[in-house]
């Protein structure tokens, strides 16, 4: 799911093939928008043992040279008592950076995200729930970058996915795999979940 949302405003400037949907988020498509900066995991699938994957971009760190014209940021936080509850919110922004300098905002967009359940977690995560969003919220869509990225109320509302937490890093569940999916801190003292992602092309 968060590979699908950035690949999405990926089609508004550069076009993306093989784009995955809200209904298969498993769906394969290309990565280029991936800063190569999260770092990989080993995050396994719910059967021990099982090998993970990551999220690594195969076209990341090509040129370091080129500059960087759009960045795609997910940032959420959540309290959360594993194995019992998880309530909180999400953010996605997509920012511009002209080549005359400055910064503009093509999207934003906010929703909530609750849990339905508590799931088996993957090897050594902390917890992992199956969670739901609503409340889809379109702050910022300059030229209708959100709609023709794919970004809609209708897309995301209601939708489920499942989420885990280990060792600073957020998994999802895809294809029965875990996957990294971005950087993420807990408190236990707390039960606080913050995460995110970052990626630019």
């Amino acid at each position: 799911m968060i590979r699908w949302i950035v690949c999405a405003i990926a089609v508004v400037l550069s076009g993306c093939a093989d784009a995955g949907t809200p209904g298969n988020p498993q769906s394969s498509f290309t990565d280029s928008w991936l800063s190569g900066d999260i770092a990989e995991g080993s995050a396994s699938t719910a059967a021990p043992g099982s090998a993970g994957e990551s999220y690594e971009s195969e076209t990341a760190g090509e040129d370091p040279d080129e500059s960087i014209t759009h960045e795609a940021f997910i940032y959420g936080e959540a309290r959360v008592t594993p194995g019992e509850s998880y309530e909180g919110t999400s953010e996605f922004w997509v920012v511009y950076y002209p080549e005359s300098g400055g910064e503009e905002i093509l999207c934003e967009a906010s929703w909530t995200v609750a849990a339905l359940e508590s799931v088996p977690a993957c090897d050594g995560c902390d917890f992992a729930f199956l969670v739901r969003y609503t409340g889809i919220n379109i702050v910022t869509d300059v030229a209708a970058a959100c709609e023709v990225g794919g970004f809609t109320v209708a897309d995301y509302e209601n939708e489920e996915f499942i989420f885990g937490y280990r060792n600073n890093e957020l998994l999802e569940l895809l294809d029965g795999v875990w996957k990294v999916a971005g950087q993420a801190s807990y408190s236990v003292q707390h039960s606080e979940l913050e995460y995110y992602i970052e990626g630019s092309y």
